[in-house]
């Protein structure tokens, strides 16, 4: 059916999702700068990549592609990849990188891109010192952002957080009482329980590639995240031991009567 359409209820679950972010000064009209769902519809695989956030969505996509044969850049404003995650763990996300990559740059700003002929030009930063290179292909993976815009939430008492996400309490429930929210619209799980996502890339016959990702409760930053290069057997032995140990950790006693 076409037209406007009304419908009544007595509860509604907002679940629209997020999209990447792409930064202004980024979004050059060019096929060639992309975000993560463009990473994901290429038709052929850049000779050289570079990647703008060392986040857990940047080095997937890195990795994606470096293990197709892209000579992956991968360029981190903060001080280290994966900042906010556990160190131990995180360090071995950096040193597979550092053998995979071609590069990782971090304490480096990206202060322009430009399209020259079929390359993009990145005007890069690093420590008051200015760097220029040229690249098939630019990945922006600096995050995502709710959405939360045209829903006509402004004629509700639903609110928005600074982010664009959606407020709601402990029952996923927003400041409208009928009107619940639920997703990356509402902050995703960062505040709430334990999320573990893993990805397995087969290499050569016994060894494979995993990434963990761990939300622990009550916390806003990633307390997990393995990149590490190790036997297949051993590596599901350890992510038992890796999500036994978060769920014993986040379980709440129960009340003593």
């Amino acid at each position: 059916e076409s037209g406007e359409q009304v419908v009544n209820f007595q509860h509604a679950i907002i679940a629209t999702g997020s999209r990447p972010a792409l930064p202004r000064a980024f979004d050059i009209g060019s096929p060639r700068v992309m975000t993560s769902t463009g990473a994901l519809e290429l038709a052929d695989v850049p000779g050289e990549l570079l990647v703008v956030g060392g986040g857990y969505i940047g080095m997937e996509m890195g990795t994606v592609y470096a293990r197709l044969g892209s000579r992956v850049t991968v360029v981190e404003a903060l001080d280290s990849i994966l900042a906010g995650a556990d160190a131990d763990l995180s360090r071995l996300v950096i040193a597979y990188g550092r053998k995979l990559f071609k590069e990782i740059r971090v304490k480096t700003a990206i202060r322009a891109l430009a399209v020259k002929g079929d390359r993009v030009r990145a005007t890069m930063e690093t420590n008051g010192a200015v760097t220029e290179a040229s690249f098939d292909r630019v990945l922006i993976a600096v995050g995502r952002v709710a959405n939360s815009a045209g829903l006509g939430l402004e004629h509700t008492q639903v609110k928005c957080d600074a982010r664009g996400c959606l407020v709601v309490n402990e029952r996923q429930q927003t400041a409208e009482p009928s009107v619940y929210a639920i997703g990356d619209v509402a902050g995703g799980d960062e505040d709430r329980g334990v999320g573990v996502g893993v990805e397995v890339l087969t290499e050569e016959q016994d060894r494979v590639l995993v990434f963990a990702l761990m939300k622990q409760a009550n916390t806003e930053i990633l307390s997990c995240c393995l990149g590490v290069l190790i036997d297949f057997q051993e590596t599901l032995e350890h992510l038992v031991r890796v999500v036994e140990s978060a769920v014993s950790q986040t379980a709440e006693p129960e009340a003593v009567q």
